[in-house]
């Protein structure tokens, strides 16, 4: 069960990352820096922040500061990408 749950993780790390390539490059940004924002209020979101589903759950799909909604596409790539992430990391 223990290596279910980190291959799990693994998964949300794979697909955030892979979310970020998807954003930025195309716009021709770094996919390192600036780091993740608000798309309203430009709030620079914390590492709890960036935390795959949960924090999208716990902050009921809003920002923490501004408190305007996050777009729900970004809980349903991970809700569709991260089982699948998580086959390729090994699982």
């Amino acid at each position: 069960m223990a290596n279910s749950l980190v291959i799990f993780l693994y998964g949300l790390v794979f697909t955030s990352f892979y979310n970020v390539i998807g954003m930025r490059v195309p716009a021709g940004k770094s996919i390192l820096y600036p780091p993740s924002t608000c798309t309203h209020c430009q709030y620079r979101l914390t590492f709890a922040d960036l935390l795959p589903l949960i924090s999208y759950i716990l902050l009921r799909g809003r920002c923490r500061k501004c408190k305007k909604s996050i777009f729900p596409l970004y809980f349903i790539i991970f809700g569709e990408n991260t089982p699948t992430s998580s086959l390729l990391s090994g699982g």
